[in-house]
């Protein structure tokens, strides 16, 4: 499989939690737009997704490489639905804000 290809499967379609991203991306973006431009409030929705990936990984995996190959089955399938939480956070955003 192309990048595109497992971005797609992996990042999106097969990703189950990408909604709840997606939706708290743009309820996130919605929120600081109220004091922040379009754009700044994008880049808070990144910050955030970011923070939030990273707190996922400590809680959900404790940190461990092991415990992610066990849960998700690959690194690679790791990373594709974490760029696609990511993707989806901060494409909702940037429609709520347009």
């Amino acid at each position: 499989m192309k990048w595109y290809e497992k971005l797609l499967y992996w990042g999106f379609c097969g990703n189950y939690w990408g909604w709840f991203h997606a939706i708290a991306g743009g309820s996130i973006a919605k929120f600081a737009n109220i004091w922040l431009t379009g754009w700044l409030s994008v880049y808070v929705v990144f910050v955030v997704a970011l923070i939030w990936e990273r707190i996922e990984f400590k809680i959900e995996c404790k940190g461990d490489l092991e415990i992610v190959k066990k849960i998700y089955g690959t690194i690679e399938k790791y990373c594709y639905d974490t760029f696609g939480d990511i993707i989806l956070a901060i494409l909702f955003a940037i429609v709520v804000v347009l």
